[in-house]
Parts: structure tokens; sequence; C-alpha cells
């Protein structure tokens, strides 16, 4: 039954007061924000990293919009997201004055465990700003969502959109509106807390290029500021339309992703957001199975009239509330202290942690931690409650101990502990599992406490890691291959509880599941074996090896789409292993029918069985054909072995306009080796027209992703100006970020850069140490070039034998080919003639001595070499 048409009048005064009561603290705080802007004595705005480019390693592409790139990437060993945003024609004091603006946003809000983080930002190029961000692991709610993850889970969906609540709510309370509220702006991390997203530098770039005005998304944005486009909006207005905003959101939850008016175009949508009645009848309806408590969250707050939508703070206790009941054994909070036979987490604190501390921070830590070792807990908490220290997660976590040492308060102890573990520290994680555990100031939970354990030992809390060795977890351990625990991609913690040599017992449990039909111990057995976590001792401890058919376990496993279980099916299933040969022809079969059913990655592993003979007979025809559905299907990896089948001709006729049209899918679904390749093929004309600007752009996009081989070709283009404006400086920069990164080829040219001085200043020993590093990685032309620094003594000591060696080594023990090099450095006087001379001399007495490899003829009177160098060399010859 909807509920919508029945609201107005029922809901008119009581919605009144909560929203009259919020617009006195919204005007509250909007007063505090002006007398900020107007006085000097205010705090100043956190300060913003500005990073070194060279700090930050880009990875794979997270996202792609109108405003550029999200990739994942590294910063100081943890892992990020980058966006890298193209800005318009601006000087730098105006980029740095939008970026420090918007991202002071952000910044302000760094002690909310809700928004997502700024860590820093870097000038990429001259054309594009890098912000850095805390990394959101489950990727936005939108694509979660519509993975079908949380499909009928009501609990872990209203506390997503109760800690949604929670955020926006915080940042109205600090004077801040986001203005465009979806699920696409809402990201995830590895235990599903959201993360608020998108606060609109992307926009800022585009309207001081454009004079755009900031707004939202047609679907989202409030009807309201649809009808009025052109108002100024106050805040109080603008946090009503953000309300608005999140019901859709709730929808959007409530419906596992789907588009809201999904039939309609914008002409139509605007006209729907017009009219007033039930607005689920434009929006969408709501699935049958879903709880009243949504349904009147989602028809409230979409109300035409901003006046009759709830605050976020009574949104927020309806579905506290909802999750405290539907949730299975609701407890009370205990009231008492811990029992005798619960013992408290400890309290170590060492020196890495002290680390996070500023100066100021540090000095009122040591005196807090002094009362509290000298038993003097209200002294200590009065230190750890510091403004200098407040929103700290080891001074939550000293709270929380403070509390349970006074023993006055588990509740605080226990909301202590929460907000530390929210910040990610494995100390407060431990302790906040130990509550949930124990119930203590909180109700008993134990699949909460396996979470904020299983949190706490991936942070390398080894006490975490020693309580999941425990039996009592094994059936917790065997939901997360079930579907009912939260999805978890990650081996680190598994490694960590199944370390060999500690962990026999819960590893012997864990066997005998599996030996006993136990689909989801054997699929988490296969995994934690094939992934080498066990050690190499296991199969003579447990003989699971051959007896229990592991690897056919974890190709199920991989079939039900357990990426980790497909990564090691990738790399096992064409090995030689006597466990895996045995099966191969019942592992072919079951992705034959996993691929015939339509699953995408055994359609692919199919198309790989059958181009190399994997439990089939080697059949190139049916490979392509399997390639075919997949890459149909949209997985770049099919689409990439395609555009290699049409090239080669192999198992279907020789295509380059085939192989060109799949190279670009796989590009454009953003596989990276793709993005390179395409940048190859527009800039040589194969199997479309040449087309330098294109080649330039898909370059730039997967050497902005961290290609090396994308980073040379951006390098020679910014060198000889193809498809875009000649720059030797910025020529070196991507040509020096290849090499760093390994490309041999990359690392030949920045030797030629530092010896000729093009785009950098010259330097003879730079250069002879990236000649160095390219010959040794095998790289041809190095080999050339190191030879001519020896001979010449051209930034290292001269050695005419090193020089020698290296000679030879180029030319394949070929004297003429070698004499050739000499010849041509002679030309082109890029080493001493007298050098050169004694070079020659050397080269030609070793070819006489015999002390090559496979020795050559000197070159006969037909060769193409001109008179005057034969004569000479036979002169060296005689002598």
């Amino acid at each position: 039954m909807n509920s919508c048409n029945q609201q107005s009048h029922r809901q008119k005064q009581e919605t009144n007061m909560d929203t009259s009561a919020y617009a006195i603290h919204i005007t509250r705080e909007l007063d505090h924000l002006q007398i900020n802007r107007h006085t000097d004595t205010v705090s100043p705005p956190p300060r913003i990293p500005r990073l070194l480019a060279s700090s930050v390693t880009l990875g794979e592409v997270l996202g792609q919009g109108g405003f550029g790139c999200v990739y994942q990437g590294t910063l100081g060993g943890a892992t990020v997201a980058v966006k890298l945003m193209s800005i318009p024609a601006m000087s730098v004091v105006e980029v740095e004055r939008v970026v420090l603006n918007e991202l002071g946003l952000l910044v302000r809000l760094r002690h909310c465990n809700f928004v997502v983080q700024v860590l820093g930002y870097y000038h990429a190029n001259d054309r594009t700003v890098a912000i850095v961000l805390s990394f959101a692991e489950k990727g936005d709610l939108k694509k979660f969502l519509g993975g079908g993850s949380l499909k009928g889970d009501w609990a872990t969906k209203a506390r997503i959109c109760a800690d949604i609540a929670k955020a926006v709510d915080f940042i109205h309370s600090e004077g801040i509106v986001h203005g465009d509220l979806k699920a696409a702006n809402i990201l995830l991390d590895r235990f599903l807390t959201p993360k608020i997203a998108d606060f609109g530098i992307s926009k800022t770039f585009t309207s001081l290029a454009g004079g755009a005005q900031l707004g939202s998304t047609l679907r989202y944005v409030a009807p309201e500021r649809f009808q009025h486009p052109s108002k100024h909006f106050t805040l109080q207005e603008t946090v009503l339309s953000d309300i608005y905003g999140y019901g859709l959101i709730v929808w959007e939850v409530a419906t596992d992703g789907m588009q809201p008016y999904a039939d309609m175009d914008d002409v139509s949508v605007g006209i729907a957001k017009l009219k007033t009645g039930n607005p689920l009848l434009h929006v969408g309806n709501l699935p049958d199975d879903t709880p009243q408590t949504f349904r009147d969250i989602v028809c409230q707050c979409l109300l035409s009239d901003p006046s009759l939508r709830p605050s976020f703070a009574r949104v927020q206790n309806v579905l506290d509330a909802y999750v405290a009941t539907a949730s299975r054994g609701v407890h009370e909070p205990n009231p008492a202290g811990p029992t005798p036979d619960q013992t408290t987490p400890r309290v170590d604190i060492g020196e890495e942690e002290f680390d996070t501390l500023s100066g100021p921070q540090r000095e009122i830590f040591n005196i807090a931690m002094y009362y509290y070792e000298d038993g003097k807990l209200p002294k200590a908490m009065e230190r750890f409650r510091a403004p200098e220290l407040r929103g700290h997660p080891l001074s939550m976590l000293m709270l929380g101990h403070c509390h349970i040492a006074i023993g006055d308060d588990p509740v605080e102890a226990f909301q202590c502990f929460k907000r530390s573990g929210d910040c990610g520290d494995a100390r407060g994680q431990f302790a906040l599992a130990w509550c949930f555990d124990t119930r203590y100031g909180t109700r008993q939970d134990p699949a909460f406490a396996f979470k904020w354990y299983r949190a706490s030992a991936a942070g390398g809390r080894l006490e975490a890691v020693a309580e999941l060795r425990k039996l009592r977890w094994a059936e917790h351990l065997l939901k997360v291959f079930d579907g009912e625990g939260p999805a978890d991609p990650s081996l680190g913690w598994l490694r960590k509880v199944f370390a060999p040599g500690e962990s026999e017992d819960i590893t012997k449990k864990i066997l005998d599941s599996a030996r006993a039909g136990d689909v989801r111990a054997q699929s988490l057995f296969a995994l934690l074996y094939y992934s080498e976590t066990l050690g190499n001792d296991v199969d003579q401890r447990f003989r699971i090896c051959t007896d229990d058919r592991l690897f056919v376990g974890l190709v199920k496993f991989s079939i039900a789409g357990n990426k980790e279980a497909q990564f090691e099916v990738n790399r096992f299933i064409r090995t030689s292993r006597s466990d895996i040969a045995a099966h191969l022809p019942e592992i072919f079969r079951l992705l034959l029918e996993a691929a015939t059913a339509g699953s995408v990655f055994s359609q692919c592993q199919v198309g790989r069985c059958y181009a190399h003979g994997v439990g089939v007979d080697k059949d190139d025809g049916r490979s392509f054909s399997w390639n075919l559905k997949g890459a149909k299907a949209g997985d770049a990896i099919a689409q990439w072995k395609l555009f290699h089948q049409y090239t080669n001709g192999t198992g279907t006729p020789k295509n380059l306009s085939e192989a060109f049209h799949w190279c670009r899918k796989a590009a454009e679904a953003g596989y990276l080796p793709a993005e390179t390749t395409l940048g190859l093929l527009y800039l040589y004309g194969t199997g479309t027209e040449k087309d330098p600007s294109a080649a330039f752009q898909w370059f730039s996009k997967a050497a902005s992703a961290g290609d090396s081989s994308a980073q040379k070709s951006l390098g020679y283009c910014y060198l000889t100006g193809i498809g875009v404006e000649q720059d030797d400086d910025i020529a070196v920069t991507w040509t020096l970020r290849a090499a760093e990164a390994g490309s041999m080829q990359a690392m030949n040219t920045v030797g030629i850069f530092y010896q000729s001085g093009r785009g950098i200043k010259t330097n003879a020993t730079t250069a002879f140490q990236w000649f160095l590093k390219s010959a040794k990685a095998g790289y041809h032309d190095a080999e050339r070039n190191l030879a001519l620094c020896y001979i010449g003594g051209v930034g290292i000591e001269r050695d005419v034998n090193a020089g020698i060696g290296w000679l030879r080594k180029y030319a394949r023990e070929n004297l003429e080919s070698a004499m050739s090099v000499l010849d041509n450095a002679d030309n082109k006087g890029s080493v001493d003639k007298e050098y050169l001379m004694e070079a020659r001399d050397r080269l030609v007495k070793v070819f006489q001595s015999g002390e090559v490899g496979a020795r050559q003829e000197l070159p006969s009177r037909g060769s193409e070499i001109r008179a005057k160098n034969r004569q000479s060399w036979f002169k060296l010859g005689r002598k």
C-alpha cells in the first residue's frame, strides 16, 4: 500500500515544527559563517597539501565523466583515488584559488567519517589538476546497488541510509550544502560505510570557463529549483533541496540502483516535477517488499512543498529504530562494567602512532597518558578532550579506555571506540569488536564483532588475527564465501589468519567441513591453497592437493563471481600441475555450462581453453566464437583477444578494420593495454585513417593511468609535434616517467636527451647511466650508445675494452656492423678521432685473434662500405 497521498495533512504540524527548528539552527550557522568571513582573528582555513606529482602513482581507471577520469593510485604505499580534471585556460593563480576554495570545503569536513577525505592535490600538467582523495573500495553506491549485493538486505540498506543522513546533517551543520545528492555521488568503503563525494570542483572549472551556474543533475534536482532556475536560493532553502535529493537516494537504495524517471526524457521529467500529488507515479514504484519505513521516508522527502519535508535528524531517528528492530537478537546495552571473565582490550600505543600527532597534540597526549597510567582518570580524560585532540582517533580510543577503567558509562566507551574505529584506527576497531563481542555498551552482535575484528586484522593488529583463529569464528569465516557476509575481495586479512604454523586448528576445522561437502569451506580452502597462503607443506599435513579436487571448487567459486578466485583460475588453468591437469575436462565442462548460461567470465575462459587446448581439443575457430560472445557482452579482455585474433587471422580471416573496432571497444571500456595500442593504430593508420590528434588523446589517457609504453609514445608526440604543439620540456617529462617505470626504449631516449641537452640540461654522466640501464635491460640501440661512451670517455672514464665488448654485443659479433658504428661516430664528430682509431685497431685485432664467439670474415672488396674506410680497416689489420 502506498501512503504518499495521505501524508500532507497528517504531518503538516509536526513537520513545520521540525523545519522551523531546523531553520533557527541553519540561520545561526549562517550568521556564524558571516562573522567568520569578516573577522581577521578566526582560525586560518586548514592547509591543503600540494603534492609532488612523482609521489603519486596512477593505476586502473575507476570512472570517467565530462570532468575527466578517476584513477586508483598509490601515495606513500596507501591506496588512494586520483581525480584528474582538465581545466580551462587560466593562470596558475586562478587555478590555485579555485582548488583551495573548493577543496577547502572537504578539508573542513575532514573529521566526518562519512565524507571522502582530501589528501592533497598536484598539477599533472599545464591543463590538468589532480585531486588525491581517500579510496573507497566498493565504488559508488549506484553501481554497488546495481550488482544486487544488497537485494533484500533491508537492515544493511537502512544502516547505509542512516549514515548518509547523518553525514549530510553534519555537512549542513557546517554551513555547507551539497547541491547534487544522488547515489552515484556516494562512495562505499570495504565496510559499506558511505562517503559523501563530489562537492562540485569539476563544475567550478566549467563555470569559470563558461559562466555557468552551479546546479545538479536534472533527475535529482528539487522541484523548487527546477521551477525557479535563476533564483538565488538561501542556505535554508538549499538544505531543503538536499533533503529532496536524499529522498531519491533512499528510492535508489530501495530499488537496488534503478534510475528515477527511467522511462522519461528530460522534457517529461521537467513536466513531472511541476506536478503535485504522489511523486512515485513519476519517479517509479517501489518494490513490493519495501518496508513501510522506507516508503514513508521516500514519500516525505519527495514532497513538492519543501516546508513539509522532514529534517535529517528525524530521518536518522526513524532509520536507527528500524535497524535496531530489524537486526536479529536485539539486546539492551550492558549497563555494568566488564564481567570478571571479560578481558578488556589492552592499551599499547607505539611510537608509530605518536608520529600521527603534531607537536602540540603530542605534548598534550603525553600528559594525558601520564595521568592515565597513574590512575588519575578524570585529569586524563580532561586532557584527552582538549580542543587540539578533538576527533583524533587516538584520543577517542583512550577516552574509551578511561570509561572502562572508571566503569561509569559503557555506552560512552562504546561510542568512543566507534569514533576511533570509524577513523580507521586498528586498535579502535579491535576495541569496537570487543564491545559487540562481549555486549559491552551495546547489544551483542557476533556479525558486527567479526566485521570489526576482521578490519582490525587487516590493519595489522595481531590480537585481532589471533582472535579470528579461534574456532568460534569458523562459521563467520565461511559466511564470507556464501554471500551472507559482506563481500571482500581482499586476501590480506585471510593470509594473516591462516599463516602456516600458527593456524592448524582453524585450518583443520575448515578442511573437515570441506571434506564433508560444505561448498563454502571448499571455496575458502581452494582459495587459500592456490594463492599459496597455507604454505608448501599443507598437502603433506592434510593431503588436500590430490584428494579434494580443490581446483574444481575454485573454478566453481570463480564462476560465482569471486574476483580472487577468477584471478587464481587465470593464473593456474594452463599449468601442468597434476592436481589441475587431471580435472581439466571437468573444469572445461563447468566453464562451458556457465558460458552457455551467459557467464561472461566463463565465456572468456572457454575461449581461452579452445585457444590453448585446455581440457578440450585446440580449436581457434571456437575460441574466436566464444571470445566474440564475451566481447559483445562487454568484457574488455574478450574484446582485446578479438583484436589479436583479427590482427593475426587466428580463428577468423585477418581483418584490420575489425581489429581496430574491438581494440577501440576494449579501450573505451578502460582496458589499459588497449588504450595504448589504439593510440598506435591511430598514429600509423592501421585499420583506420591516420588521426594524430586521436592518437595523442589515447596516449594521454593511458599515460596518465601509468602505462609506460603510452608515456613513451606521449613523449614522442610532444617531441615531434604529432597531434599536439611541439614541446621539448613536456617530451622529456613523459619520457623520463616511462623510463622510471621500466621502459628500455625510454631509458635510451632519456640518455639521448641528457647527452644532447634537448629539453633538459646537458649531463654526460647521467646520459651514460641511462644508456647503461637500458643496455643491461636488453635494448639494442643502447648497447651502441654505451659502447661509444666507453670508447670516447663520455660521462665515464675511458675504457676501450669495455666499449669493444658492448660494440661486439650490439653488432652480434659482426665486424662490418661494428666498424659501421665507429664510422658513423667519426662522421658525426661525436667521439674524438684518436679514440675511434684506437677502437678500430683493437676491434680488428680482436677479430683476427679469434676472440669472438663465431669468427667473422673481414669485409670483402664487394661490400657496400666506402673504399676509404675499407682500405683503412685492411691497413689496421696488416699492422
